[in-house]
């Protein structure tokens, strides 16, 4: 998870605690703790789930629009990384999509979901365009 998403996370949970004793110290001088633990406890679930669940992979329907190799450089999106760096590309399906990720390249973190009726074709194209990758099927 990126940190920026655990600093948010952090943030709201210690904004909650202080708003819950604010409210019991100044307002109502009593909060069933039970109450305060399940606020924080859904707020986890939600934050979890939109940094971490949802943002994981861009979702395209067709991969080669997103995809450019020029001059040693492979452009994927708005990453650009240069072609020696990249050992590892996999290229797969996975719960119905296809997946392209670069698991080495910044902690695996670069990763697209897209239509699999593209998968093999993105797979010729690795393979013809980066033959020093290994690809992974």
């Amino acid at each position: 998870m990126k940190t920026s998403a655990l600093k948010k996370i952090l943030l709201v949970n210690t904004s909650l605690i202080l708003i819950a004793g604010y409210y019991c110290v100044f307002i109502d001088n009593y909060v069933e703790p039970s109450w305060l633990i399940l606020a924080i406890g859904l707020t986890n679930l939600v934050l979890f789930t939109t940094f971490y669940g949802i943002q994981r992979y861009q979702t395209y329907q067709n991969p080669f629009e997103h995809i450019k190799i020029e001059q040693n450089l492979f452009y994927l999106d708005n990453h650009v990384f240069p072609i020696a760096d990249i050992n590892v590309i996999i290229v797969n399906q996975v719960d119905g999509r296809g997946l392209l990720q670069l698991p080495y390249i910044d902690d695996g973190k670069v990763s697209y979901q897209f239509d699999p009726a593209y998968i093999r074709k993105l797979q010729q194209f690795i393979a013809k365009k980066l033959p020093q990758a290994e690809l992974v099927i």
